[in-house]
Parts: structure tokens; sequence; C-alpha cells
């Protein structure tokens, strides 16, 4: 009987230690990850962002340790359905969003909504001077959004595939190819002087989003990057560049990830300048659906064929070889680049 009541005790006592232990953990992690529950993100907290110190202030004002500058977008398309369940709102992008304040790079943000871009002056507070928030009043200056009833039209043939909201909501497919025309629009307006530029999706980092004010990153250029080529992260090597343009918009296939794209600015403006050619190129095939269906037509067997591309991709995926703080294979590239500082 003895040994039961102290085996129940040894057990209590563990019970008892872990629970304390994880406590801790959230408290010195002072994250609102841990007011969510995501226990995982929390010990990639503590893994990976391990600084916590007062940034010097030429880091806040200048760019001369800046290597790249990073470009993002928001446009409020309002509440929508994602993938076979999902929803995502303007609530999830604010939160999202909350990781640029703790990215040291020189940051240029377009956004059509007001209350984003006050947000986004909070949150780049402390790098006011290397920011730069430009309010859209109309999306039509960006091409990709004066294509909507063309959009509109592929995607409602009888019997086109639905993939929310890739090939059902126009708004939400412009959004995808609109990153090309605002990295050609911040590219020609010079704002900042860095060799490479990285366009980066507001949620791109969300895993990161619950790190405290005074943890910094910076973005870097990846490892033995090909400044005559577009760094992208590859996510499905399973898939094979013998490929029709229809298997590849109407199966939603996914070859590269268009959540964080790095290369030089000659790099960038001759892309865009491909990427708008082949976008009106599906269109004309009725054919339609994300950046990352079109990427691929563009660098298939067959789109090399049409396209004839001048720019080639450096695919950056998890082989192995270089260890990231994350297991999602979106999110590689991102990780693979981030320097915590």
């Amino acid at each position: 009987m003895w040994k039961i009541v102290r085996k129940t005790r040894w057990r209590l006592i563990c019970v008892v230690c872990c629970g304390v232990c994880i406590l801790l953990l959230l408290l010195l992690t002072r994250s609102k990850c841990a007011i969510r529950g995501n226990l995982k993100k929390v010990f990639n907290k503590v893994l990976y962002f391990r600084s916590s110190r007062k940034l010097p202030e030429e880091w806040m004002t200048t760019t001369k340790h800046d290597n790249v500058t990073i470009i993002s977008a928001f446009w409020d398309l309002g509440r929508f359905r994602k993938g076979a369940s999902s929803e995502y709102s303007p609530k999830d992008y604010k939160q999202w969003a909350e990781v640029f304040r703790n990215i040291v790079n020189p940051l240029i943000f377009y956004t059509d909504s007001k209350d984003f871009k006050l947000l986004m002056e909070k949150y780049r507070e402390k790098f006011r001077n290397k920011t730069k928030i430009i309010l859209i009043t109309d999306r039509k200056k960006f091409w990709p959004f004066q294509i909507l009833k063309e959009i509109q039209t592929v995607f409602q043939q009888p019997n086109y595939p639905k993939y929310y909201p890739n090939t059902v909501m126009p708004e939400y497919s412009a959004s995808q190819h609109a990153k090309y025309a605002v990295l050609a629009d911040a590219l020609k307006q010079n704002i900042f002087h860095t060799e490479f530029y990285a366009w980066l999706d507001v949620g791109y980092f969300r895993d990161a989003t619950c790190e405290g004010e005074n943890h910094y990153f910076r973005i870097n250029p990846p490892p033995e990057v090909d400044k005559t080529r577009l760094s992208i992260n590859l996510v499905n090597q399973s898939l094979t560049k013998n490929v029709s343009f229809d298997s590849i918009f109407k199966e939603n296939y996914v070859w590269v990830g268009g959540g964080m794209l790095v290369a030089t600015k000659d790099v960038f403006l001759k892309i865009e300048r491909l990427y708008h050619r082949a976008v009106v190129y599906f269109l004309k095939r009725r054919l339609m659906n994300s950046d990352q269906q079109v990427i691929y037509g563009i660098y298939c067997d067959e789109g090399r064929r049409v396209f004839s591309p001048e720019v080639n991709l450096q695919l950056f995926w998890s082989n192995g070889s270089r260890k990231v703080w994350t297991s999602n294979t979106w999110f590689y590239l991102g990780y693979l680049c981030l320097e915590d500082i």
C-alpha cells in the first residue's frame, strides 16, 4: 500500500513540476502565443529568437547595415473562404502584420486600407526613418485590378473548377498578381538603395508574430544566391515540368510558393514584364488562378517554349543540408534568410 502511495505522490509531483515549467515558459516568453495556447510557437521562439536587447540607434534610422529592402502589401478583401473550410479576415492579417515591428530591414508597404496604414505606422514606429507606407485610394492604379472582369469571365465558365478563393474570387486572384505590379512600382520609385529586394506576404512569418517588442531579426539574401535569378521557395518536388497549362490552372497545381521572393532590382523588373505578359496570355486561353499557377505555367516545358523567359529561377527547398527553425515547406526560404540580431 505504501508503495502505491509513494508512486502516486511522485506522479503528482511530476505533474505539478511539468505544469510549473510550462507556466514559467509562457511567462518568460511574454507572448501572445501563450494567450492562444500555441506552445509550438512558444518553443520556436525559445529555440530560434534568442536575443532580447536594445537595438543600436543606427539600426533604426539608417540602411547601412541592410542588404535587402522588404516590399509588401495588404488589400482589404473582407472575409473570404480559404481552402476547404478555413476563413481569413482583415483581423488575421492585422495580427500577422505585427511581425513587421521586429524586422529591421527597410520596408515599403502598400495598402488600400486607412486602418491598416495606421496600424503599420504603429508597428514600424521604431523604424519610421526606413519605412515608406503608401495608401492607395484606387486599386486600379495597378494593372491586375484593371482586369477583374476578364478574370471573372474565366471563373464563370461552365465546369471551371472552384478552388477557394483562387478560382472563385477575382479580387483575390488580382491581389496575388498585384505583388509583381507593386514590386515594379516600388523599385521604380527607388526609395531605399539596397542591392536586393524581397517580396514578403503579410502572413509569411505568422509563426513569429508572438515575438516581444525587443526581439529583432533581419532578412538577408539566401546563401549562395545567384544575382541573375529569382530566388523562390520550391514546395512540391514531385511535380513535373512536362505538364499542360490546363492541368496547372484547372487542377490547382502548386510547384513553387509565392509568399517570399528575393532578387535584384533588374531581375524583378524583368520578371514583372514577363509575368504581365503571361497573365494576358493565359486570360486569352481562358485560364486563370493565383500567381503560383502563373509562375508554374511560365517555367514548365510548354511555358518555356511560349514565353522564352530571360530570367530563370533559383529554387530553395528543405533538403536537409541547411537546417531552419520551421518544418513548414512553404516558409523554408524565409527562415533560411532570417538572421537573429
